[in-house]
């Protein structure tokens, strides 16, 4: 499991302190390895996680009687030269998940300096070995600032050998370990696959869904793309009824709700009801009226930050850092992270908010101490962990400027994250697509933000219609057309949300809104355990598969684009030996369906078509 070379220590770490590198007597078989010296030790363990996933756990000790100082602490993977393409990711605002092969004819880097650990690139990286046909894929769980390395080593001769470096972001990392005290490196997931097009992720699905917190896939409204900062008390409260009547399940105040000033930047780190501008003091009438009709009533927070003006800096400079023009709360600090619980759970007491969005906008790219933000995260992760026992059954969303904190290590705390501000169907469509690969579908939100025009002529010769425009974007700058099939196969597998006015959408639309709603909800059991498989991705079609892990249900979303044809044939994978009803009624074996496919017509451009089997 660790590759094919294994006789030398620095073929499973790279490890350096202050005066020397990683040295030591090594002791390795295919499941553990140990390095002990005078100084420290280090032991890494792999462990079967199931369905051909593997957690590989590494820990260095202080067994020293002085203070070590580690510049370099990183995991490595080791295997013959050879002939690969590695597989990063992008992430940024609005362009969330943006992935692609490169070969590997030096070296391939993702990292971020960030403490938004997904600033930039995302701690998963992908290794295809174009000789065998076969790949492994690495996702690292950190609580630190990060950094991912594939590359090709010059071997005495005309050879190479190629490692796969994981760990600690190390450009400027002094991290002090105690006499007798030991650090955890992060767990690095990983496991073989054979399909370079979805790189096997329902075996990531499969290992999410047993490990991770239940999911409960919930219909969300939330004001912001709505209303921005502009919210008010009349047009909120006429909103509440509209959105009740659609299904859902939680009415979200976003930003706009706090401070004293108008507008929600330059209030930021003052959690209190603002009293002269949004609800100016009647938030309590907002969440009564939430409840009164069945939902349950939600709030946005930015916990971390505070303007430079704000109370909050100005009463409690000791409790906050600045870095550039912002300031921060020093998690490191435990009087500075009970400050900030005590100040944000007064506020979930006062409404009875049931759901939390925890956002975080701006970004701390340097840690001055040295330890790469390790120290800034143990405190981040109490301060979630206490709001949780707090209120064991609330709902929290992630959220930093979109999915700039979306990675598999934030799944242990969060129900789910906003996945991107750009809420464009087509953009995230591509996002879905492409985030399937390192986190499962039922942690990321899908959003829709949408209006609605009658007295529009569609075709030729036709009457006039009501037609559906949605964001391009993150604002209504841009706007594009999405028909009603492509935006209920977007509002599937994942927990629903809305954020656009709901009572000026015309009759037509809120009633196939609110059918599929319902429909989801009583499907809502095969959605939380489905795992994805991606069938097809061309510029022209994208084909995903939804099972259970049974194969007892499977159902395929073909998406077109700019198509050129009427029918297509679809190769689903199912139980070979388990028979399945199609939808015209006939029974076929698994087996056939496989060898045969599913032949169906197509609706158009930038539809969606369902095929269920069962």
């Amino acid at each position: 499991m660790y590759g094919q070379l294994r006789n030398e220590p620095w073929q499973l770490w790279k490890i350096a302190t202050t005066d020397d590198f990683v040295d030591g007597e090594l002791q390795a078989d295919e499941t553990k390895a140990s390095l002990k010296n005078d100084k420290y030790e280090i032991n890494s363990e792999i462990t079967h996680q199931g369905h051909g996933v593997y957690m590989r756990k590494d820990t260095v000790k202080n067994i020293s009687d002085e203070t070590l100082t580690f510049t370099l602490l990183h995991p490595v993977f080791t295997f013959d030269g050879g002939e690969y393409e590695i597989y990063t990711q992008y992430n940024g605002w609005q362009n969330e998940s943006q992935g692609q092969w490169l070969p590997l004819v030096t070296q391939v880097v993702a990292a971020t300096d960030s403490v938004r650990s997904a600033s930039g690139a995302v701690p998963f990286m992908a290794m295809w070995n174009c000789q065998s046909n076969r790949g492994y894929a690495y996702h690292y769980m950190p609580d630190s600032s990060w950094e991912m390395r594939a590359k090709r080593h010059y071997f005495p001769g005309e050879n190479s050998f190629v490692d796969i470096e994981i760990g600690i972001e190390s450009s400027n990392t002094h991290i002090e370990l105690a006499p007798g005290e030991t650090m955890a490196l992060g767990d690095i997931l990983f496991y073989e696959f054979k399909n370079k097009l979805d790189m096997d992720a329902w075996k990531l699905h499969r290992y999410c869904i047993d490990t991770f917190r239940e999911r409960k896939l919930p219909v969300i409204f939330n004001t912001w793309l709505w209303k921005f900062a502009r919210i008010d008390f009349e047009s909120t409260m006429a909103q509440i009824p509209a959105v009740a009547d659609l299904g859902a399940e939680y009415f979200v105040v976003d930003a706009g709700w706090f401070g004293t000033k108008p507008g929600w930047g330059v209030n930021i780190g003052d959690w209190f009801e603002n009293p002269n501008s949004g609800f100016k003091g009647r938030m309590m009438e907002i969440a009564e009226s939430v409840r009164a009709h069945g939902m349950k009533f939600g709030l946005w927070f930015e916990p971390e930050t505070a303007d430079a003006e704000s109370e909050a800096v100005k009463n409690y400079p000791e409790y906050y850092f600045r870095h550039g023009k912002n300031f921060f709360i020093d998690f490191a600090n435990p009087e500075a992270a009970d400050y900030i619980f005590k100040r944000v759970t007064a506020i979930i007491d006062q409404f009875g908010a049931e759901y939390v969005k925890f956002d975080f906008n701006s970004d701390i790219t340097f840690d001055k101490s040295g330890n790469a933000f390790t120290k800034w995260f143990e405190g981040y992760r109490c301060f979630i962990d206490r709001v949780r026992n707090t209120y064991p059954d609330i709902y929290i969303t992630n959220c930093a400027s979109g999915g700039i904190r979306m990675t598999l290590s934030n799944c242990v705390q969060f129900d789910s994250f906003w996945y991107s501000d750009n809420q464009s169907p087509y953009h995230g469509m591509r996002m879905f697509r492409d985030t399937l690969l390192r986190l499962d579908p039922r942690t990321f939100e899908r959003w829709t933000v949408i209006m609605s025009r009658d007295k529009m002529i569609p075709a030729y010769e036709t009457e006039y219609a009501e037609h559906i425009f949605s964001t391009s974007d993150a604002t209504w700058d841009r706007v594009v057309d999405v028909d009603m099939s492509y935006l209920k196969g977007f509002l599937s597998a994942s927990p629903l949300g809305f954020s656009c006015d709901i009572a000026d959408l015309g009759e037509n639309v809120k009633k196939e809104l609110k059918e599929h709603i319902a429909k989801f909800k009583k499907e809502r059991d095969f959605w939380v355990n489905a795992e994805v498989r991606i069938l097809a991705d061309t510029p022209s079609v994208l084909i995903f598969q939804y099972n259970d892990r049974e194969f007892n249900e499977t159902r395929v979303h073909v998406f077109t684009n700019k198509i050129l044809q009427r029918a297509l044939t679809v190769y689903p994978v199912l139980n070979e030996s388990k028979e399945y009803t199609l939808p015209d009624g006939s029974k076929k074996s698994g087996k056939a369906i496989m060898d045969e496919g599913i032949y169906t017509t197509v609706d158009g451009n930038f539809r969606m078509k369902e095929i269920v089997l069962k």
